[in-house]
């Protein structure tokens, strides 16, 4: 389990994070949302071992984090920046496999695996400026899955791409929570992609961010674009989940 005491983040006298406790089950889909600027990618560093708290301390398996985790693995917002444009597909994706010191054909294996679920097997020899935006974050999540971490961090991964790619990339992630049974703690401004995605959300507050409220999310898998956003739950966390943000940003402009 992945765990977070007291955590507090300060840049000399500009605090960034005030006080979070909070924790990200083991297997499961955390969303973390709040409003534009509370500290939601500070947060995700310091849980990836990118960053120092200032306070406080992060957790896994009992353990404090004082650097990125051989069992982590972190997918960002900008695609763009995350490939290497002089690698093939198949290179990005082999390329953090180095530290694992696998066998060729153990490694291959779990390459072409990764790019498979991801619908890239046709695309591994391409280079990413021959490919489309989603198709770039697509491999960037690829090279995360044949890491096979037990913890996968996403920062915002789907800002950049247009709205149907968005809703394809969100089921992928759905599908490969599916399959991997991985835990993941996705950060999104997006109320509608967190409820979606989550199987809890973490409601986060303004600067000095606190956790305003964790949630459960009841709705059934599998779910879909189109039957699963229509639901009266659906409509009534979404609903919920916007009040209190809305909440947040109104108490601080007070």
């Amino acid at each position: 389990m992945l765990r977070v005491e007291g955590l507090g983040k300060s840049y000399n006298d500009f605090v960034a994070i005030g006080d979070i406790t909070a924790e990200f089950a083991a297997g499961k889909f955390t969303c973390i949302v709040g409003p534009s600027g509370c500290g939601k990618t500070t947060l995700l560093k310091c849980l990836s071992g990118l960053l120092a708290p200032s306070k406080g301390r992060v957790l896994l398996n009992g353990k404090p984090i004082t650097e990125p985790p051989e069992s982590m693995a972190l997918v960002f917002q900008d695609y763009s920046r995350s490939l290497y444009p002089w690698m093939t597909v198949r290179e990005n994706v082999a390329f953090p496999l180095r530290k694992k010191r696998l066998a060729a054909s153990d490694r291959d294996e779990r390459i072409e695996e990764a790019l498979a679920s991801v619908g890239l097997a046709d695309a591994m020899d391409k280079y990413p400026w021959q490919l489309s935006g989603g198709m770039q974050q697509r491999t960037a999540i690829a090279r995360a899955i044949a890491y096979k971490p037990e913890i996968l961090l996403m920062d915002e991964p789907f800002a950049s791409v247009d709205a149907q790619t968005r809703s394809d990339l969100e089921d992928l992630m759905l599908r490969l929570r599916a399959r991997y049974n991985m835990t993941i703690v996705f950060v999104t401004h997006d109320i509608d992609e967190s409820v979606y995605l989550g199987d809890h959300i973490v409601v986060l507050g303004s600067r000095p961010t606190t956790v305003k409220e964790t949630l459960n999310v009841p709705l059934a898998h599998p779910r879909d674009q189109i039957t699963t956003k229509s639901e009266p739950q659906f409509l009534e966390l979404r609903s919920h989940v916007y009040t209190q943000i809305m909440r947040t940003n109104t108490a601080q402009t007070a």
